[in-house]
Parts: structure tokens; sequence; C-alpha cells
């Protein structure tokens, strides 16, 4: 299905260029509400179009160490993009303003029954399509957002007037703006495997060209991927055969005396105490992480220095 922007008074008459554009090309907003079930098309000039891909990480201070011990948590997507939605008549004003009215419902969630505010039954998620920069990525090449919209919500929706560009003014107390700037923040929900992985993710052929689609990008095979160690290079195994396990009694393990220099610098490192020094004392978080010769982060240890407990992470 593809949508036509010739209005019926302007047939057998000239039609502006961004009709022609958007007819031809099939370059126009797509947004798809899904509680509603309604689809509008937007004939609009992208003014900006943004992305932003923010990766987030927990990272953990360690005493003594320089660098923090970083443990990945997700990335996240985000669009923004500000647009003109020009009226060459009143007849497409009259569009412009219905399509502005369900862009801003689109914004408000079903219920089940009237007034009573807890009994929503879907959440204001749409789909959204743009050529192939806002899209699906198994939508295949369909310009409508019903069938190749990118799954998600919106974060905020801002309307501007253009005053300078004046109104229609069909009657009276009615004012049809000739022009309308639309900004709007999308947050995508992508329905499929985001990474790498056997015959998933990037390594699956329907979405070796995520996010933007019309590449030429080659399915590669999947690596033989092992659950990573804490210390890249070293496995258990080898840290558990190159650093001595001390077994202590619960009444010993309630404080160990141990050097400055114990052996809870890097993460993958075993946690052990050295009898002999006071300067630092040391508490496992339990007994069986410590003589069933588990391999310890430093964030499982806690330092005491001077008359307080603080933890390493």
């Amino acid at each position: 299905m593809t949508q036509n922007f010739n209005s019926g008074e302007l047939q057998g008459a000239y039609i502006p260029v961004a009709q022609g554009i958007a007819n031809s090309k099939q370059l126009y907003l797509s947004i798809f509400n899904l509680p509603s079930q309604i689809e509008i098309n937007l004939m609009a000039y992208i003014d900006t179009y943004n992305e932003n891909y923010t990766s987030d990480w927990n990272q953990e201070k360690v005493f003594g160490r320089q660098d923090p011990i970083a443990t990945f948590k997700d990335t996240s997507r985000e669009i923004t993009l500000a647009v003109k939605v020009i009226a060459n008549s009143e007849a497409e004003g009259r569009k412009n303003l219905e399509d502005c009215n369900r862009l801003i419902q689109f914004l408000y969630p079903a219920y089940q029954a009237a007034n009573r505010a807890n009994t929503i039954a879907r959440p204001p998620l749409c789909r959204m399509r743009f050529a192939n920069l806002i899209r699906r990525a198994d939508g295949a090449d369909s310009p409508n957002a019903r069938e190749g919209g990118l799954l998600g919500f919106f974060t905020s929706i801002s309307l501007t007037v253009e005053d300078d560009e004046g109104y229609f003014d069909p009657g009276a107390a009615t004012l049809i703006p000739k022009v309308i700037s639309l900004g709007m923040s999308y947050k995508p929900l992508h329905e499929h495997d985001l990474g790498w992985g056997p015959e998933i993710g990037f390594n699956n052929p329907e979405f070796v060209d995520f996010p933007y689609g019309k590449s030429t990008i080659a399915v590669t095979e999947s690596p033989d991927l092992q659950v990573a160690t804490a210390t890249p290079g070293v496995t258990e195994g080898e840290v558990e055969a190159s650093v001595p396990v001390e077994v202590v009694s619960d009444e010993q393990l309630d404080l160990l005396i141990a050097q400055q220099d114990a052996d809870a610098l890097r993460v993958g490192e075993m946690v052990t105490s050295r009898p002999g020094g006071d300067d630092a004392v040391m508490r496992l978080q339990s007994v069986e992480d410590y003589t069933g010769g588990e391999v310890l982060s430093v964030g499982d240890a806690f330092f005491r220095l001077g008359n307080g407990y603080s933890t390493s992470g």
C-alpha cells in the first residue's frame, strides 16, 4: 500500500514539488498507533534528524586500582527529529491539522472503562517509518509504518505554528496554519536480538544491515564464543592453579590480618591473606567464597583503613 498526496482540488493542475517527491519516491513520515490501529502519513520536510546511542556500563571503583571494573548493562537508542509540514492549499492545511491532532492523540493510552485511570488496556506504543532511516529491521521495503515501522514510543512531541508563513482564513474563528513545525523524540523498542551470536543479531541475514538497511554488508560466521573471564586472557583454572588458597575457620574469618599488598589487586585474581601485618584488615563476604577456591572480584572483599570499614567497590 502506498500513499498518494495529490489532493482532489489540485488534480489536473500544477502539483508542487513536495507532492511529486512524496508520491514518486515514497518519502514521507509514516506513524502507526497500536491501540487505535490508526496510521497517519505526513508529507514533511526534515529539518533535523539525530540518533543517539548510549552504551551503559556499571563502573565499580576499586581501592588501589586506577581503572574501574566495568560491567556492561545495555545500549539504548533514541531518535530525535524536527520536520515542517507545509500546506499548499486550505484543504492540505486542514489535513495537516487533522494529522497533528492524531499525532498528539497517539501519546495517550487505551482504557477499558471511562473515568477510571486504573484500567489501562494498552500503552500508547507506535510504529514509525521514514525511508530506510527509521524502519523495522525485517520490515521489507514498505514505506508505511503499519507494515515496516520501528516499534517504540514518543517521549515528547512539540508543535510550533510558523506565524511568519501566515494562515488560511476560511471563516469566523478559524485559522489554518500554512506551515507547522513538529519536534519529536522517539524511543525504539527493537523486536530482534541486538548483538553477535550464532545466527542471531548481526550474524543473521535479516538483521545484518541494522539499523539503516540498504547496505551490502556480508553475513559473517559467529566465532566460538565463550563466557569471558574477569581478567582477559586468564582462565579461572589458571588463576586457581597459580594462587595459593588458605583454609580458615569461621573464627579466623571474622578478622583476617593481611599485608597491604594482599593479592586482591585485580578482578580474576584469588583473594588471599598473608599473616604478619596489621595495616589492613580484610573480611570476605562468606567462608564458602574463601575456602571453596572461588575466583573473587575485588568487590567481594572489604578493607578496613583506620577506624572504619569501607568497601573496595
